[in-house]
């Protein structure tokens, strides 16, 4: 289960997951203080859509709605 605590390691997680990470220079997340997670990403080269979709679909999965 996801609480406000492990929210960020969760987060960190779920972008590892990602088959197509290695594109990315740097990533940022941020937490508010609802533990509403926004993400920051450089990327090296334009991400194709069908991977951006499964980055939606591992965040969904590990992270929730």
């Amino acid at each position: 289960m996801i609480t406000f605590n492990n929210s960020l390691d969760a987060a960190e997680q779920s972008v590892c997951l990602w088959s197509k990470k290695s594109l990315l220079s740097e990533v940022t997340i941020i937490r508010d203080v609802y533990g509403k997670l926004s993400f920051l990403m450089d990327n090296t080269e334009s991400v194709p859509e069908p991977d951006k979709q499964e980055l939606a679909t591992i965040f969904h999965q590990e992270l929730g709605p």
